[in-house]
């Protein structure tokens, strides 16, 4: 049997932790009894329902009959001194540069470093399905977009907009070419927004799993705290949702990869189509943003970070059998090498029709989309490579080493 005090030592540490938006553990709650019980249960009550707010809302409503909860709230706990707040910690430059600090820990080399990442794109752009690669990999040890060797690990992927059937279908796809089963990828279709036991339970994951390498959280607006209904801007709103991840992915140095979308207008700076506000980009360590022309197998991986030395567009294709992403190599690069490629058919092309074909006729034979044949024909008409009249384009092998006097001609009719 607990004695008066203990119980009101118990009470007061209860208090503290739900208005810290906590629930506190049982032996903190099994002693309590009359109507303090009743004012905690009140307030877990409140926490399981709309939150923190919920709860100091409720806290104050029930304190406003009874001053005894607000003194226990305040309660210092017994043979816990009174402290003074730790102030910052102010080090010379000196001292920085002397000391040994562990390198970068990389989930997947050169494109994820630990801390915390948005993946964003625009909706089914093959998101989930990276993402379900980059477990799968980790997971497995091996190659991850069947290039980028990692390392084994850990993995814990909160699938939050999947049910069972739809991810079992897809993890059975992506597997098929995969010789093992993952013994270290945890799965869950569940997870409660940070505010609301969230941290607590990736935290409480991490040090259960030392070897966590990669947590994904697919996708953010599923754990994101709702709005508190303060007098705050958005872009506090925003910054201050995606602080406790960062912490938590700075402190165990394990890569938190938050998936997220692109807005539908685009930018000549990829980081401004990032959905949300500024607040969002600059509380995180990178960005991967994954963009491609619906429809295509071919996309553009941009990579983005304070890890990332030098800033990245990578090209990816997409096999539709296997649900799986390859890495081709750098986007300019590849794209050059695409671009060279499609040109050479156009000309194959107009080689065996002197008269000439228009750009539908062309991207007809080609078996291609008219629009990207189009832009193609206009740069290569630019360039003098081929020539153009009255919508109809032709090869002749002097464009090849003639003059540039008529390139850019007769564009508008294309």
């Amino acid at each position: 049997m607990s004695t008066p005090e203990q119980q009101e030592t118990q009470a007061a540490l209860a208090l503290q932790e739900l208005l810290a938006g906590r629930i506190p553990p049982a032996e903190m709650t099994s002693a309590l009894t009359g109507e303090v019980k009743a004012c905690v249960d009140a307030l877990i009550e409140a926490l399981h329902a709309d939150g923190v707010q919920a709860v100091r809302k409720a806290f104050l409503a029930l304190a406003k009959d009874r001053p005894w909860l607000m003194r226990l709230a305040s309660q210092q706990p017994p043979g816990q001194a009174e402290t003074t707040p730790q102030g910052p910690e102010i080090f010379p430059l000196k001292a920085l540069l002397q000391k040994e600090l562990p390198p970068v820990k990389w989930a997947i080399p050169g494109i994820l470093p630990e801390g915390l990442t948005l993946l964003c794109g625009k909706p089914k752009m093959g998101k989930s399905w990276l993402v379900l690669g980059f477990a799968l990999g980790i997971a497995c040890g091996g190659y991850v977009l069947g290039k980028v060797n990692v390392e084994q690990g850990y993995v814990l992927y909160l699938s939050l907009e999947d049910n069972e059937r739809r991810l079992q279908r897809r993890a059975r796809q992506v597997l098929q070419d995969m010789q093992v089963t993952p013994d270290a990828l945890y799965l869950t279709l569940s997870w409660p927004r940070l505010d609301r036991g969230g941290i607590e339970h990736l935290e409480t994951w991490l040090k259960d799993h030392p070897d966590t390498r990669l947590v994904v959280v697919d996708t953010w607006t599923k754990i994101a705290p709702r709005v508190q209904g303060q007098k705050r801007t958005q872009y506090e709103e925003d910054y201050d949702a995606l602080t406790p991840l960062k912490e938590i992915a700075d402190k165990y140095s394990v890569s938190i990869l938050a998936v997220t979308h692109l807005r539908k207008m685009g930018a000549s700076d990829v980081l401004d189509e990032i959905s949300g506000t500024t607040g969002m980009t600059g509380a995180v360590d990178g960005f991967l943003v994954l963009k491609r022309e619906r429809g295509q197998q071919m996309a553009t991986l941009h990579v983005i970070g304070r890890d990332i030395e030098e800033e990245q567009a990578l090209a990816l294709t997409f096999d539709q059998v296997t649900a799986t992403w390859t890495l081709e190599g750098k986007a300019d690069e590849v794209q050059m090498k695409h671009l060279t490629k499609e040109r050479q058919a156009i000309i194959d092309v107009l080689k065996g029709y002197p008269q000439g074909l228009s750009a539908q006729a062309v991207a007809g034979k080609l078996d291609k989309n008219l629009n990207t044949v189009r832009t193609i024909l206009r740069k290569m008409v630019y360039e003098g490579m081929i020539t153009s009249k009255q919508g109809i384009f032709t090869f002749e092998d002097q464009s090849l080493s003639g003059s540039d006097d008529s390139a850019g001609e007769h564009l508008s009719d294309i």
